[in-house]
């Protein structure tokens, strides 16, 4: 009666999978020790420059701070970073000229593939495409917090820390299935089989102009992955979510191809905790 009684509290799945069996829930994840991970801070604001270096010591990075684009291009000369976090507009120069110097192969920088995060308090919306023209990798509204830091540094740095809550929240997940390993398992392959699908609609439907399309196959995507705890996944999806019709779809292209890396993290951390087999 009793396992009778727990297998009705468990929520139907929508779609039979197969998930893979293995001997070991927990393989262990290579980790780049934190005190190897340098970071990068471009911002004139010493208000935020003060917020943000309070939230490293928390997260445990090491964290340099300049002023302007000049000071960052000079930083990236002298010494190797992981990421920088790169305010778009600063006197002398901004974030988006700074960032087109580090990817043109030319400039004496030592990296010139090193993540580059926009900084933005304004409406991203706008100047999206000229961001991601400069070589800009990602971006982070103004202003943040410990958590969207921490899921930021995570999403291009996963392996500079054992903490993918903000890819995939297992822990959540175990609590809404009451711990049940073996269903939340399930749900998990279950998701990582079906995701691409409504990845390629979204990107069909861009092809075909249809923001209904996008509109209609992100929203699927965002509940799917919210019941997950793809937390960034999530976000992504929500974005494209929100497309107006009167919104050009070229510049949803880029939060497409977030989307697509975003997810490409989630299965290797799956695959990784032996939960899915590609």
């Amino acid at each position: 009666m009793n396992a009778l009684r727990n297998q009705r509290q468990k929520p139907p799945l929508l779609f039979s999978t197969n998930v893979p069996q293995t001997g070991s829930l927990s393989p262990t994840i290579p980790v780049t020790p934190k005190e190897n991970i340098r970071l990068l801070l471009a911002e004139d604001d010493p208000i935020n420059q003060e917020i943000t270096r309070g939230i490293m010591v928390v997260l445990g990075y090491s964290l340099d701070v300049v002023s302007n684009g000049h000071e960052a291009l000079q930083a990236l000369a002298e010494s190797d970073y992981s990421l920088v976090l790169m305010d778009c507009q600063m006197p002398g120069m901004g974030g988006i000229e700074a960032t087109a110097i580090i990817r043109d192969t030319m400039a004496p920088v030592r990296d010139h593939a090193v993540p580059v995060i926009a900084l933005t308090g304004n409406d991203f919306k706008g100047d999206r495409e000229k961001c991601f023209d400069a070589g800009m990798n990602d971006y982070l509204a103004k202003p943040y917090d410990k958590e969207s830091l921490a899921a930021m540094i995570a999403k291009w740095l996963p392996t500079a820390t054992a903490d993918h809550t903000h890819i995939f929240d297992e822990a959540s997940l175990l609590r809404q299935h009451c711990g049940d390993e073996s269903f939340t398992r399930e749900v998990a392959a279950l998701f990582a089989t079906k995701a691409p699908q409504y990845i390629e609609a979204i990107g069909k439907s861009l092809a075909e102009s249809s923001a209904h399309g996008v509109r209609q196959h992100a929203h699927t995507l965002k509940g799917a992955a919210a019941v997950l705890g793809a937390n960034v996944l999530a976000s992504l999806a929500g974005e494209l979510e929100s497309l107006n019709d009167t919104d050009k779809l070229t510049s949803t292209e880029p939060v497409l191809q977030q989307l697509r890396d975003e997810f490409a993290c989630l299965v290797k951390v799956l695959t990784q905790r032996g939960w899915f087999s590609p």
